[in-house]
């Protein structure tokens, strides 16, 4: 099983380019896993639009910068989806 995990935060304005990653990573993966470091933008909406599971950093946790918490959460959580499968 392929997982793609992604920490991302407020890409989803229109020049950016999440959903044509997003896309492309659905092509040759099993699952896609998004984590969303606080987006104030339509990140979220976009992915979830898409079919890839998302899931949302609590309010007040350590923010972008600081994210090494974050990665072991989509670390975590990446595992998991593979069932240690990697």
């Amino acid at each position: 099983m392929l997982v793609t995990a992604l920490l991302v935060k407020n890409e989803g304005s229109p020049e950016r380019y999440l959903a044509r990653v997003l896309t492309n990573a659905l092509s040759f993966s099993d699952k896609v896993l998004l984590l969303d470091d606080s987006s104030t933008d339509n990140t979220r909406e976009i992915a979830l639009d898409l079919g890839v599971k998302v899931s949302k950093r609590p309010e007040g946790a350590p923010a972008w910068g600081k994210e090494s918490s974050a990665r072991q959460e989509l670390w975590e959580c990446g595992a998991k989806e593979a069932n240690d499968c990697w």
